[in-house]
């Protein structure tokens, strides 16, 4: 079972399982995640993943960003001055 809050495993015979009123069934690791969740209405953070799931994770988007701005810069580049800026009266 995983954590319906941070996702994390649960080992069996712990953590703590909530029943909705409309019969849906979450399980929580931790108090704190369950206070989270169900006591502030939280909802979870998903962004944020550790460990080897973060590094495939993040390296495309930040390369993917990367390739953005250098394109960005070279239509800048090769878009003529506007005529109007350059001559003056």
């Amino acid at each position: 079972m995983k954590c319906a809050y941070c996702s994390t495993e649960i080992k069996k015979g712990t953590g703590l399982m909530y029943v909705y009123r409309i019969g849906d069934t979450a399980f929580y690791c931790s108090n704190s995640c369950f206070k989270n969740r169900v006591v502030m209405r939280r909802k979870p953070n998903r962004k944020l993943v550790s460990g080897q799931a973060a590094a495939k994770a993040v390296k495309p988007v930040a390369e993917k960003r990367e390739e953005k701005k250098e394109e960005k810069k070279q239509e800048e580049r090769q878009k003529p001055a506007p005529a109007a800026a350059t001559a003056k009266k």
